[in-house]
């Protein structure tokens, strides 16, 4: 019996050579398809690297061109600021001009004004003194004319020279208290009436 196989060996040996097979066929599907993606990544890695090329050829021709342009633009635009500024300074003089003009003719009118205000205000002092100076001459007037009225029909007379008051003739030297005329009883020495 040696050299017989046994069912369970002849059966333990098949499974072996199916298991086998089948890790012959991972094996070789394995390396299809490591193959197949090593192919798929080259082509992937040169249609991509051609795309880049293609990209980047692309971006450097346009920033050549948007340079060529930059520069006609900026050189477009510093023409038109130039203008611009002198356009604006033109018309920076013209407003200060115009401002200078404005401001001389409102210090005139102010001067104007304030003269308008001030001869107003001596018209009315004027107006005023002449008012009471008015007042003041027919007041005077009036006094005059009263007392014109009044010496021509007083009652009593009119002296042609001023007559001192006997009363008070001490001060003339005609003394009741003092010694001198006479005029009081005895030798007329500190006697008063």
């Amino acid at each position: 019996m040696q050299g017989a196989l046994t069912r369970g060996d002849l059966c333990q040996d098949m499974n072996f050579n199916n298991l086998e097979n089948a890790v012959r066929g991972i094996s070789q599907g394995i390396c299809d398809s490591t193959y197949a993606l090593n192919n798929t990544i080259t082509s992937g890695n040169a249609a991509l690297q051609s795309t880049l090329c293609q990209g980047f050829f692309g971006v450097q021709q346009g920033i050549t061109t948007n340079g060529y342009e930059s520069r006609l633009a900026t050189q477009g635009l510093s023409s038109q600021l130039a203008q611009c500024c002198c356009t604006l300074e033109g018309d920076i003089k013209d407003v200060a001009c115009q401002s200078a003009s404005n401001t001389a003719a409102i210090i005139q009118a102010g001067n104007m004004n304030t003269q308008r205000v001030l001869d107003y205000l001596c018209n009315e002092k004027i107006d005023a003194l002449r008012t009471e100076n008015l007042q003041l001459t027919n007041q005077l007037s009036q006094q005059a004319q009263t007392t014109n009225i009044i010496n021509a029909i007083r009652p009593y007379p009119t002296a042609s020279f001023i007559v001192p008051n006997p009363v008070t003739g001490a001060y003339y030297g005609y003394g009741y208290s003092n010694c001198g005329c006479g005029c009081n009883t005895g030798c007329g020495c500190g006697s008063s009436l």
